[in-house]
């Protein structure tokens, strides 16, 4: 029998800006991302409201989709574990789904006794491997960043904003995508996120004294990396 289920994670998790509901009242920012807001608007002119907007939706895409991959939930480790500590056969184990913009979900059930074993003692392997094996082994049950197709959609949701509701320039959109995510300390690699100004100053320095010549500024530093975020 060939396997027909196939499942986009990446698309069923991704938050888009319009589906976004800003309130400036609910989405107030911190000290700190009021410090980046106000280093923008200086720059680029652009309505504190409206970077405040893109700030807020950046932090909550990202945390949605960094939600939607956790290899597992406490919530199911938990649930394991109180049924370990009082266990008792299970006859049957069901499947459920949903599709959006369906009001209808599907469901079917296993009740082969021998097949429910397989299934229980996968999970319980698999949470158990994940619980036990040691940090230094990039094991952590819970990912560090999204995925880099979601970090792509999301720098692409705000360049398009950028660009063509605020008229902003490609060039520019990429370097306010860039002080953003050098905020939050996004990446596409997981050692690698974008470098906020002060690190980068620090790095540069570090070169030149090594004798490494560095022409390219901050802005340019950050514009030739976000403009690989971008899905055309």
């Amino acid at each position: 029998m060939e396997l027909q289920y196939k499942r986009n994670i990446d698309k069923e998790y991704f938050r888009s800006l319009d589906s976004f509901n800003y309130s400036p009242i609910f989405h107030a920012p911190n000290p700190k991302q009021k410090m980046l807001i106000e280093k923008i608007n200086s720059s680029y002119y652009i309505p504190l409201g409206n970077i405040n907007r893109l700030v807020q939706y950046t932090e909550i895409a990202l945390n949605y989709a960094l939600e939607s991959e956790l290899e597992y939930y406490d919530s199911d480790r938990s649930e394991l574990e109180k049924f370990e500590n009082d266990p008792f056969p299970i006859s049957r184990i069901e499947f459920m789904g949903w599709q959006k913009g369906s009001r209808f979900s599907k469901t079917f059930e296993i009740s082969n006794p021998y097949l429910i074993d397989k299934l229980y003692n996968s999970v319980f392997e698999y949470i158990n491997f994940h619980e036990t094996k040691p940090k230094n082994g990039n094991t952590d049950k819970k990912k560090k960043r999204p995925s880099a197709t979601l970090i792509k959609k999301v720098a692409t949701q705000i360049f398009k904003e950028l660009t063509k509701v605020n008229n902003i320039s490609e060039w520019q959109s990429l370097c306010i995508i860039g002080y953003i995510y050098s905020y939050y300390e996004i990446g596409l690699k997981k050692e690698e996120p974008i470098m906020t100004e002060e690190v980068w100053n620090l790095s540069k320095k570090g070169k030149e004294k090594k004798g490494i010549i560095i022409t390219e500024t901050y802005l340019q530093y950050l514009a030739a990396r976000i403009k690989r975020y971008i899905i055309k």
